[in-house]
């Protein structure tokens, strides 16, 4: 079995377009969620911040023929290659690179208003959810392995499990894996407030409030991230320094209701990855939750992680990214994973924004200021719609 580590990271949220910045903004507890001055039924988001794949050396055909989301998935893409001192096309083809990604909807929402004569010839290609892997692959001659997950929001959760499977069986050197969403469309938007899931809350302050009583749902936030994967002693013999390992991987189905968390299917994919680690369950240091603001979610994912850890649970130190760029659904996994290695390569872990006071359900240590930590090992759980859970566990070099 190899050893599987974290090389490179690409990352885009409302807080910044490279791991830097979001770290260090998370850190300090900022907000990235604004006010939104649109005919959309939900009053604040967390827009994605101005990005450029130009830098890259991307084409004006390239960058104009692909619609935002393909452009956010390509952005990271390229920018985790760099960070791992990647270059395309020379190194991505000698070392076969592969990627897998998750990704959401695709509805080519842009060309709503035009005739269908007047578009791009091209314009359909938008509506299949593969085009935004397609773009990096060909833009940066990835010829390994290649897929796209769509599971909701544990979509780049198991893209990255994936990646860490094939290459911890000697399938693959290098795999990209991560996700990408932009779910800031009248459609989408309209079905999670029907479905009460989105915040009806106006002020960008105090919108998001992970497993605090007073929460009422979820902010929807834009973002992408990729995480170079990649063989350890590959990336050694290339002169690499790893940020981190990745070593457990679990999933699971609730095979119940659609829409709403389980506790039990949360447990489940928990204890998989952590039989997968090879590890106890005490030795877990830092869980960064999926934690969305909903009654349900922050109630289940709670009560999973006392299923799982017992009265250790209340000694775990937990958080949620969402709390400060919303939720950005099939990135999520990917996000917080790249938030796991900065926890683990500088043992910290940023606070939970407006988490005040719990309820007799939320009732663990999410982490209200940053906090000095040592970290061995490190959780980062996703659960997504259609009743799909998945959890990756991250370990200090």
């Amino acid at each position: 079995m190899r050893k599987v580590v974290v090389s490179g990271i690409g990352i885009l949220t409302s807080l910044g377009n490279t791991i830097e910045s979001n770290w260090e903004s998370m850190l300090n507890s900022k907000n990235g969620i604004t006010a939104l001055d649109t005919n959309l039924p939900v009053k604040v988001a967390g827009k994605a911040v101005n990005f450029d794949i130009k830098q890259f050396g991307v084409s004006k055909k390239h960058a104009t023929q692909m619609d935002f989301q393909s452009s956010m998935l390509v952005y990271c893409g390229l920018m985790a290659l760099k960070n791992a001192e990647l270059n395309w096309p020379d190194d991505t083809m000698k070392y076969s690179t592969g990627a897998i990604v998750g990704v959401g909807n695709a509805f080519a929402s842009r060309y709503n208003d035009t005739e269908f004569c007047k578009r791009n010839p091209l314009w359909f290609l938008e509506t299949y959810p593969n085009m935004a892997l397609g773009y990096l692959s060909a833009i940066a001659s990835l010829t390994g392995y290649g897929s796209t997950n769509i599971s909701a929001c544990a979509s780049s959760t198991h893209s990255i499990g994936t990646a860490f499977k094939l290459i911890q069986s000697g399938h693959a050197k290098i795999i990209l894996a991560g996700g990408v969403e932009d779910k800031l469309i009248e459609p989408v938007v309209s079905g999670f407030m029907n479905l009460g899931m989105c915040t009806t809350a106006s002020n960008p302050d105090t919108a998001m409030m992970p497993f605090d009583k007073k929460r009422n749902g979820f902010v929807i936030g834009q973002g992408a991230c990729i995480l170079v994967l990649e063989e350890y002693q590959h990336a050694i013999d290339r002169g690499i320094k790893p940020l981190c390992c990745i070593v457990g991987y679990g999933a699971s189905m609730n095979a119940k209701n659609l829409t709403d968390a389980d506790r039990e299917g949360i447990s489940n994919s928990m204890k998989m990855a952590i039989l997968d680690a090879n590890i106890y369950p005490n030795q877990i240091n830092y869980i960064n939750a999926h934690g969305t603001s909903t009654i349900s979610n922050d109630r289940e994912e709670s009560l999973a992680i006392k299923n799982v850890f017992g009265k250790k649970a209340y000694e775990i130190p937990i958080n949620s990214t969402k709390s400060m760029i919303g939720h950005t659904f099939a990135a999520c996994g990917a996000i917080e994973s790249a938030i796991c290695t900065q926890s683990l390569m500088h043992q910290k872990i940023h606070p939970t924004r407006n988490f005040f006071e719990g309820d007799n359900d939320c009732d663990l240590d999410y982490v209200t200021e940053k906090r000095n930590v040592s970290i061995d090992y490190c959780m980062n759980n996703n659960s997504g719609i259609g009743g799909f859970n998945a959890t990756l566990i991250f370990a200090k070099i």
